[in-house]
């Protein structure tokens, strides 16, 4: 055979190999898309799962009668703070915090729902944004650090004037 078919048929070759593998590799990312999608379904029931655990052990410890569950409370801040207890320590993004919320029954009554549990969580001082603005985690996962991120600092009281003459 000449050099000619033989640079032929490598190219043949090489083409139906990058098509296999470029087919093979198609077929992996549908798989992964269609993973993430059943493992996204199951975020919501073992989330669920897990705050009514969670609430079993509170009621419980607290044993006492007219004691609210936690499953029973539509305040967003409380829901948070259970949201946020689940993740092990983790900040969660402001705007994916308040989709779980109104999962579980939160009650947020503003337009834009995450603006509104955004102005309570900056509010309350259970929440603090660790790392990065936007990032909420609990203070008690957090207890060295002073100030969220991208908390203004007081400002000092008047400064004294030396320069007036009395």
């Amino acid at each position: 055979m000449r050099q000619h078919e033989l640079s032929d048929k490598l190219t043949e070759v090489v083409s139906e190999e990058l098509k296999r593998l470029e087919a093979r590799d198609q077929d992996l990312v549908t798989k992964i898309e269609q993973l993430e999608r059943e493992r996204s379904e199951l975020r919501r029931p073992i989330g669920a799962l897990r705050t009514l655990v969670a609430d079993a052990q509170v009621a419980d410890d607290k044993k006492s009668i007219g004691s609210r569950s936690l499953m029973e409370t539509d305040d967003p801040l409380e829901i948070a703070v259970n949201i946020l207890r689940e993740k092990n320590s983790e900040d969660m993004h402001y705007k994916a915090l308040t989709e779980e919320v109104i999962t579980r029954g939160g009650r947020l009554t503003n337009s834009e729902p995450w603006t509104h549990l955004n102005f309570l969580m900056n509010q309350d001082p259970r929440f603090i944004r660790p790392h990065r603005r936007g990032y909420y985690a609990l203070k008690e996962d957090y207890p060295s650090i002073k100030r969220s991120v991208g908390e203004r600092r007081r400002k000092r009281a008047t400064k004294p004037d030396i320069h007036r003459g009395n």
